[in-house]
């Protein structure tokens, strides 16, 4: 009882807690026919008590359709880059265009609707595998979860769990390797149908053949919708259209063929 009694009080306090983002005063929606078009204009952003900027007067355009990598050493602001396209944090100046439209005029459930992020920390709950992939689109039908779960490669693991793809995964997923908390990551994205798609470390856990066939998927799949990689692995960045190196609170671009050590060209 006592633990229980601590527990709602904590849920209570998170009930109560006000947003710190909260949406624009001048709503607009976004256009019916946008593939995802990115425009970062002049960015300024900082987290409260540290002196260094981790943005400024960043600028960085990223075309629709287009697949491109984000490059960095670790801590220059990849994972900060992803929470600003969701609007998890306002800049200090500055804006973020997707589509032709301020994130800050967008309704947030809708930015984050249109914006999906499969990363290494992936929350599973104690349901079905079919429940689990459903949680991205509530109303999809039961052949687009399949499809979706076959997309993201996880045919061998329907296979192996005793009632296919509506056996119990357990609490968090915890029968389940990385790789295959992952994959289901992956078919919520591809199942929600986003026009911005950011694999953040997606497929860290995967072997590289499993990595290519997943990403093929993704680039069949997504051909008109823009793909961000975020990774430290080489093969998952291969490919791209060109890369966005995160360097000093500036964004460079470079084309794939080019090297970080010729110099980048300002985008």
């Amino acid at each position: 009882v006592q633990r229980m009694s601590v527990s709602l009080g904590r849920v209570n306090e998170l009930r109560l807690h006000q947003p710190e983002v909260k949406p624009g005063e001048e709503r607009q929606p976004l256009p019916n026919n946008g593939s995802g078009e990115l425009v970062i204009e002049q960015l300024d952003f900082g987290y409260p008590g540290r002196p260094e900027k981790v943005f400024s007067k960043a600028s960085a355009e990223i075309p629709a359709g287009s697949k491109v990598a984000i490059t960095g050493a670790s801590g220059v602001g990849k994972s900060t880059l992803v929470d600003l396209l969701q609007r998890h944090f306002e800049p200090d100046a500055g804006e973020i265009r997707l589509d032709g439209v301020a994130l800050n005029k967008i309704e947030p459930s809708e930015l984050r609707q249109q914006v999906a992020v499969v990363s290494q920390d992936i929350v599973l709950f104690r349901a079905s595998l079919f429940e689990n992939i459903r949680y991205a689109a509530p109303s999809a039908s039961d052949d687009e979860v399949q499809k979706a779960a076959d997309n993201a490669c996880l045919q061998d693991l329907i296979e192996n769990l005793p009632e296919g793809l509506h056996s119990e995964i357990g609490e968090r997923g915890q029968q389940l390797s990385g790789g295959q908390r992952q994959r289901i990551s992956i078919a919520r994205a591809l199942l929600q149908q986003p026009r911005v798609l950011i694999l953040d470390e997606a497929t860290a856990a995967v072997d590289e053949a499993t990595e290519a066939e997943v990403i093929a998927s993704v680039d069949q799949l997504f051909t008109d919708k823009t793909r961000i990689l975020i990774s430290h692995r080489a093969s998952t960045l291969s490919g791209v259209d060109f890369k966005i190196l995160l360097q000093g609170s500036e964004l460079t671009r470079f084309d794939e063929e080019a090297s970080t050590d010729s110099g980048g060209v300002p985008v």
